[in-house]
């Protein structure tokens, strides 16, 4: 298995907290911490299994299941 690790930051920003992951450009909010987080992480999942899966077009797709092991 492998693990993919981005570093990240929290700020709050009115009634929101803002999850930025400081390695892509990517972020997402959430009126709690754990929320922002939990909404980064799925971003950030659905960013790697979309490079994953360009990258291997034309060759060999990867069932999607298959893709999220190698994020565990």
């Amino acid at each position: 298995m492998k693990t993919i690790s981005f570093a990240n930051a929290i700020r709050r920003e009115g009634d929101y907290y803002i999850a930025e992951s400081l390695d892509v450009d990517i972020s997402s909010f959430g009126k709690t911490k754990r929320a922002a987080i939990e909404a980064l992480e799925d971003a950030l999942e659905s960013y790697v299994l979309g490079k994953l899966m360009r990258e291997t077009e034309g060759e060999r797709n990867i069932p999607l299941e298959e893709a999220k092991k190698f994020l565990k």
